[in-house]
């Protein structure tokens, strides 16, 4: 504890009551949150021989040796571990305070993992976790609630969070221009996506980024085609204003309420993996590979909980141990899977990631103007509603009667890329609508295809689905 803190505490400790170790512990913390009271008190941060001289302040009471013990124990610091597990314990929502708190600390909390501890950056999630937590004898209290804290100060909480546990990524040419980013590694991993004749753009020091050609890429999503076009094609989360409304990221304690932070795209170094509010993922394998998102996993744990869930369906399957027909409850989802052109700034999220790298970029936006249309699948999920999981496996294909292309001569890959593009994009597209159903699964190697009619489990027996499925 620095000498200025240490003064304080020794005025203020001899000054409280010690009849009620709650009202002594009150004392201790009242209007004293660290980041909003310019003469706060860091208790975690005292030496063994300043907690020594502190307690032996504590005024005569009736609990005057349990407040010695409370005040002991509020002057040791919770290990960065201890804050992460902590800030889970009190998480109410995944998108209010708690929520947002828990996924910009964790991300933090990763990026200092490793770090010494007289690392700059982990001190600082040390102070913040400690701002709001200490540990009681074998329990985690919290001093303050979180809605008790100004709105401003808890942005800059947040913000300290995302600028620690996120890597700063240009969004844009002007971004790329000014070499607007975290470290000169961010910026080694920027592609331009344009034609031929089209120079890259160089950041300050002179360095072009590297171009690469115009691609047709897939992505897949639970909006239907008419939302996405209604929202001008894909944005990131953070700036989507329906969505940000939703999940308070418009709210004024969060640090993507300012236009400034939502600008940039986001990577975070502890799960070396795109932001997942400020990135638009797009994936670099060919389409099969898309097909099988939104993963259960990722949606609650549950497929009745997944985006785009439509209920089970009656399907005729085989039974492989007696070879009758029987009709089996299946669950049944859909997901879109659009078409779109990859130009502009892109973040090669591959090469960042190193030796654990997912096959995918990320982009800023993706406007309408770039999409070339939506194919709409739907999954059959090979198990019991009540337990059916990713691994299971699932039958996907086409619904060839809702297909839907991007005609407007305004917003077209046509008018926008030329009629050379425009035509190998179209072929792509009606090859994948006229693809035959797909049976996949998830592995621990991830996603891979299965043999048609290969056996899946429900409730302890082996059965086959018999095709065709109704979309």
């Amino acid at each position: 504890m620095d000498a200025t803190q240490f003064e304080r505490a020794k005025v203020l400790v001899p000054s409280l009551a010690t009849a009620d170790v709650t009202v002594f512990k009150a004392g201790l913390l009242q209007d004293n949150f660290t980041w909003g009271a310019s003469a706060a008190i860091e208790w975690w941060t005292c030496d063994f021989k300043q907690r020594g001289d502190l307690q032996k302040l504590v005024a005569a009471g009736a609990k005057q040796a349990d407040c010695k013990t409370l005040l002991s124990r509020l002057c040791n610091a919770l290990s960065v571990g201890d804050c992460k597990a902590a800030i889970g314990q009190f998480t109410t929502g995944e998108f209010n305070r708690s929520g947002w708190l828990q996924y910009f600390f964790n991300e933090a909390a990763g990026a200092v993992g490793s770090k010494p501890h007289t690392d700059p950056d982990r001190r600082l999630v040390v102070d913040i976790g400690n701002s709001f937590f200490f540990k009681n004898g074998g329990d985690i209290e919290q001093k303050y609630a979180y809605d008790t804290v100004d709105a401003k100060v808890f942005k800059q909480l947040l913000y300290v969070l995302l600028t620690i546990g996120f890597d700063r990524v240009p969004a844009t040419k002007e971004h790329i221009l000014a070499g607007d980013s975290s470290n000169a590694l961010i910026m080694s991993h920027m592609l331009w996506a344009g034609n031929d004749d089209e120079d890259a753009p160089k950041s300050p020091g002179g360095i072009a980024i590297k171009r690469i050609p115009i691609r047709y890429k897939w992505r897949c999503d639970s909006r239907q085609y008419s939302d996405v076009v209604a929202a001008n094609g894909f944005v990131t989360k953070s700036n989507s204003e329906g969505y940000a409304r939703l999940k308070s990221l418009r709210e004024d304690w969060h640090p993507f309420s300012d236009e400034g932070p939502r600008s940039y795209m986001w990577f975070r170094k502890g799960q070396t993996d795109n932001c997942l509010y400020n990135v638009v993922s797009v994936g670099t394998g060919d389409w099969q590979g898309f097909v099988v998102y939104p993963k259960i996993d990722l949606s609650g744990g549950a497929v009745n909980k997944l985006s785009g869930y439509l209920g089970t369906r009656k399907v005729n399957c085989k039974s492989v141990k007696t070879s009758t027909v029987v009709q089996l409850d299946l669950p049944v989802s859909e997901t879109y899977l659009y078409l779109f052109l990859q130009i502009g700034p892109v973040f090669d999220t591959g090469a960042a990631q190193g030796s654990n790298a997912y096959p995918e970029v990320g982009m800023a936006s993706i406007p309408l103007k770039n999409i070339f249309g939506a194919l709409r699948f739907v999954r059959y999920h090979l198990g019991p509603e009540a337990s059916v999981k990713d691994d299971a496996g699932m039958i996907v294909f086409c619904d060839k009667s809702k297909t839907h292309e991007n005609s407007d001569d305004a917003h077209s890959i046509r008018a926008s890329c030329g009629r050379e593009v425009y035509g190998a994009t179209a072929i792509q597209f009606e090859t994948v609508k006229n693809a035959p159903p797909l049976q996949v699964k998830w592995a621990a190697t991830g996603y891979t295809k299965q043999p048609a009619n290969t056996p899946f489990d429900f409730n302890g027996d082996k059965y086959i689905v018999l095709l065709p499925l109704t979309a």
